[in-house]
């Protein structure tokens, strides 16, 4: 029986492939992006996987050995950074969920129109700007953009169903006329079992769009894998169909291009949001603050993994920030917990400052390790490090941790063969189209890749 060749040693040789394609003039280009949520970096080199169309990508394009996604780690924030080239910080889009401390609304910030979600241009901004038509399928903070031509937007139901009401009916119309079954894609969406079928009639509806009206930009977000490995984990049987469903997604959406005829004009850009990572311990911080006589003087507030910490109008500074010092000292102490976030560290986690912004919801930050969550539990006085009643499979650290690097290649019109990048941000992706299809973006945090292109700036 033939021995396949192990992934590292594969993807290693590609790097003698010379260039031979020249790149397509901008006027002539065309970006497809596509986003596997929840695809990790390092799940690329898996031997568990079978992921022939994507290894396929890499031989023939560049590819990041590791990247960086933004804080929090989670889809609203992250996709909105890769469409924008800038930190929440700048984009304002600081969790899936969000709290505005002024007006007390609650709020899921994809059912929120474009306008109000996002407050720097996209690359989809750039592109109608230059006239060009564009696309997008269930990308987050989408709703009713005048920027996109042919639009399925994230938006969700309150029962969490994607909401097919928030999709134009002509666009629904058209669709169904061309035996696309986008109804199901709706109907499934919230049905675990078959979240992968509605990916793919997903793409389905994407192909169709590329093959009859040609998008200089479309951007696809699937989303079934972020949904199994979070339900049962990253290397259950099921999460792992799941990557390779995503996988032949992407090259059916590759031979559409080439029905098109636009196949040598356009780049592939494959990005993911995060990847993932399964823990089993929470350590509990509410004791501290009610050991130290503080818990009139801050709120506790959970975000995602973390702790956020509020002074209200209770706390004096002269009077109780050294009890506060101390509480944070013997939080640091605590197995479990790595870092305290202090007020002039939120810029440096891309996030704007309490006093900037009224969805931030508090002054400091505890954070926990790559296996430990940490939590607020009025009932429980120990601060000991515990084991979880069930493992939780999550993606919401910090930036820069391994286990949630996720993944990015680029491949196609204008792209050199066989180059191994090194450690990316998830900010060079907007920058990078933007250079592909001349597009002008300006105050962007990222770079172009200029050593992924064959004729770079």
């Amino acid at each position: 029986m033939h021995r396949p060749i192990p992934v590292l040693a594969a993807l290693a040789f590609v790097l003698s492939i010379p260039v031979e394609a020249q790149p397509q003039s901008s006027a002539d280009a065309h970006v497809i992006l596509i986003s596997l949520d929840g695809f990790a970096a390092s799940r690329l080199e898996s031997e568990e996987l079978e992921l022939p169309n994507l290894r396929a990508v890499a031989r023939s394009g560049a590819w990041a050995k590791s990247s960086e996604t933004v804080f929090p780690s989670t889809d609203l924030p992250a996709h909105t950074s890769i469409l924008t080239g800038v930190p929440p910080r700048l984009h304002r889009v600081l969790g899936n969920r969000m709290h505005n401390r002024e007006t007390g609304e609650y709020f899921q910030v994809t059912n929120k129109p474009r306008s109000e979600s996002v407050k720097v241009p996209t690359l989809f901004d750039a592109a109608k700007s230059k006239g060009y038509r564009t696309a997008s399928f269930f990308w987050p903070a989408s709703r009713e953009d005048p920027a996109v031509d042919h639009n399925i937007p994230f938006v969700l139901t309150g029962d969490l169903r994607a909401d097919i009401n928030a999709t134009d009916p002509a666009f629904l119309e058209e669709l169904r006329e061309n035996e696309v079954f986008i109804d199901l894609f709706f109907a499934w969406y919230s049905d675990l079992p078959l979240q992968v079928t509605s990916d793919r009639i997903l793409t389905r509806a994407a192909v169709h769009v590329i093959e009859k009206y040609k998008p200089q930009l479309l951007a696809i977000r699937l989303p079934a894998m972020d949904r199994y490995q979070h339900e049962y984990g990253p290397d259950h049987y099921l999460a792992k169909a799941a990557f390779t469903a995503a996988d032949y997604n992407v090259v059916l959406i590759r031979r559409a291009t080439e029905r098109a005829g636009i196949a040598n004009e356009t780049t592939f850009v494959i990005v993911s949001d995060h990847g993932f990572h399964t823990i089993e311990h929470s350590v509990n911080v509410y004791p501290l603050f009610a050991q130290a006589g503080l818990l009139e003087e801050v709120n506790l507030h959970p975000y995602y993994l973390s702790v956020v910490v509020e002074l209200t109008e209770q706390f004096d500074a002269q009077k109780h920030l050294k009890s506060l010092d101390r509480v944070f000292e013997r939080a640091l102490a605590l197995e479990g917990i790595s870092r305290v976030v202090r007020p002039y560290e939120f810029a440096q986690l891309g996030l704007p400052s309490y006093d900037e912004d009224p969805h931030v919801l508090g002054h400091y930050i505890f954070l926990g390790d790559s296996d430990t969550r940490v939590v607020i539990d009025e009932a429980n006085e120990s601060t000991r490090r515990t084991v979880l009643s069930a493992p939780i499979h999550v993606h919401d650290y910090l930036p820069d941790d391994d286990h949630i690097a996720p993944l990015f290649l680029i491949a196609g019109n204008g792209i050199r063969s066989g180059v191994r990048l090194g450690k990316i941000h998830n900010f060079d992706v907007a920058p990078t189209i933007a250079y592909l299809l001349d597009l002008q973006m300006n105050n962007l945090s990222g770079r172009i890749l200029s050593e992924a292109l064959i004729d770079p700036p």
